[in-house]
């Protein structure tokens, strides 16, 4: 407002805006309802959709999952097919061979909708995995059919992934308030909603939320009057990291600190700077020492086999979001840093990583699905390769060359998921080995403000501290002016150490990117900057 003698004087802008609405009205179903793994070809079909003529063409996108907490694997690649037909894998026996089926609706704005379905497939002993997924390489070869070798691979990948919960059943997982067991074998996983206990899976009850019922040091009958599941002489206390499985009789149970270094003695639930992993006796093999060396090494050679159709897929196809979509669900599902131990097997997952991380920071991850860039960052954390992994001269040397992947991939997302954001909007993304705060906010809002990266649930429910950046001056908010005012930030921590000739650290990891001023300018006075780092280990 303007006030000329006793005159006021008010002007305003306005803008409309409108909103398409997102398709409606469809069906979706999957036939046969039932079937085998591998072999069975199921018919996803999805009809009557309606959007705003202005909208079209409609396309679609078939997906399924083992279960919620999964990724969504592709059925097919985007397009204005409404149906498309494949072999499917088995679903998890805990959940009753139930695989969850989906359809995504896109209009030309991709402005979307889904729906998802059931679908049930037993195990087929008659496919062998590594055969199969030959014919299916073999047949792109001939076909060039990007949809059909996608499905197989996510097939596989799904098939390898299965566990044995032959005796954790939904009913006894129910009595312990957890979630059926889905990817530690006979362990069930997290607590249910309402319920707080050992964070993930474990076969420990979990307690109703709210109050002080069964913390450390209260008095107990049981073990299950204990939040964490372990009652002695009375007192609950806190117990001793368990590996998977107990390591399945064929092990012993170890302990590394975040770099790798074995412990000289066993650390407790809530420690999360330290890990507990199996090493297994000769002849055996895996994370719970349940695979024979021969079936080790089989699974290993065929899940470097999967990358490397992963590459055929990403050398026949244009670059888009889609195609981002596609690769970073598959190696999500498909790398498995314990069983992937060729070099050639390594370098292959490794060029899919890449690949990933290129179309990430040239902007595809505007138009990919929400979960692309969580995915993305969960399979970035399971390249880290510990001091513990690497036993021999030739995995050090490996694990040296993914590190130094690891880092250009990270600076690639980063690069990448700040372009998605608009001013004022924070994005966390976190995964075991990388926990990640995204900003964009004012260079104002900026000045004496603290930025610290997410923690992972573990993290938050067993009290660590995450490393804190803090700006301690004016100057310091507009040396990461891009000049409109608003900065972009990305800090992250590291979950374990992924430089392997760095095994001495005593604080956590902290990483800071910040987009640079498009032009030189001068600063009003000093850049302070405080770091803060907690240690991992206690002093002396």
């Amino acid at each position: 407002a303007a006030v000329v003698g006793s005159v006021t004087s008010f002007s305003y802008s306005e803008i409309t805006l409108q909103i398409n609405s997102i398709p409606s009205g469809g069906s979706f179903v999957v036939r046969p309802t039932s079937g085998s793994a591998l072999s069975t070809a199921f018919s996803f079909n999805s009809l009557g959709w309606i959007v705003d003529s202005d909208n079209l063409p409609i396309v679609y996108a078939f997906f399924y999952a083992t279960n919620t907490l999964g990724p969504m694997l592709s059925v097919s690649k985007r397009s204005t097919a409404n149906s498309a037909t494949s072999t499917l894998p088995a679903g998890l026996q805990s959940l009753d061979y139930q695989l969850i089926s989906s359809v995504v609706v896109y209009d030309i704005f991709s402005a979307s909708a889904s729906i998802n379905g059931t679908v049930t497939v037993r195990q087929n002993s008659s496919v062998v995995t590594s055969f199969y997924l030959a014919q299916q390489i073999a047949a792109f070869t001939a076909t060039g059919d990007v949809g059909s070798i996608t499905t197989s691979i996510n097939s596989v990948s799904t098939t390898l992934n299965v566990v044995d919960c032959s005796k954790t059943n939904a009913s006894f997982c129910d009595s312990l308030n957890r979630g059926a067991c889905i990817s530690v074998p006979n362990t069930c996983s997290g607590c249910i909603s309402g319920y707080v206990g050992v964070i993930g899976s474990s076969n420990r009850k979990c307690l109703p939320a709210g109050g002080n019922n069964g913390a450390v040091g209260s008095t107990c009958l049981s073990n299950s009057e204990c939040v964490l599941g372990l009652c002695s002489s009375g007192v609950c206390v806190e117990p001793v990291k368990q590996c998977p499985s107990q390591c399945s009789g064929a092990g012993t149970c170890i302990f590394f600190d975040l770099s790798g270094n074995q412990l000289a003695k066993p650390c407790k639930e809530t420690d999360t700077s330290c890990t507990a992993k199996c090493s297994c006796n000769v002849d055996f093999a895996g994370a719970d020492c349940s695979l024979t060396t021969t079936a080790f090494i089989e699974k290993g050679n065929t899940r470097g086999n999967l990358c490397k159709a992963m590459l055929l897929i990403a050398n026949s196809s244009s670059p888009s979001s889609a195609l981002l979509d596609t690769l970073v669900s598959s190696l999500l599902s498909a790398y498995d840093p314990i069983e992937v131990v060729s070099s050639d097997g390594i370098t292959a997952c490794s060029s899919v990583l890449k690949i990933c991380t290129q179309l990430a920071q040239d902007g595809y991850l505007v138009g990919a699905s929400d979960s692309t860039a969580i995915y993305l960052m969960q399979s970035l954390s399971s390249f880290f390769v510990s001091q513990s992994l690497s036993v021999t001269s030739g995995r050090r040397l490996l694990a040296t060359t993914v590190s130094n992947d690891i880092d250009t991939a990270i600076t690639g997302i980063s690069k990448g998921l700040l372009k998605t954001l608009v001013d004022g909007q924070n994005f966390d993304i976190v995964s075991e080995n990388l926990q990640m705060t995204l900003t964009k906010h004012s260079v104002e809002s900026l000045v004496d403000s603290v930025i610290q990266p997410a923690l992972t649930e573990s993290q938050s429910s067993y009290g660590a501290v995450s490393p804190q950046l803090h700006f301690g001056s004016a100057a310091a908010a507009n040396a990461i002016n891009t000049g409109s005012g608003y900065s972009s930030i990305a800090v992250m921590q590291y979950g374990s150490n992924p430089h392997p000739n760095s095994n001495a650290l005593t604080s956590t990891l902290f990483r800071v990117q910040s987009s640079a001023p498009s032009t030189a300018s001068s600063l009003s006075g000093p850049a302070i900057y405080f770091i803060t780092l907690p240690f991992i280990k206690k002093g002396n």
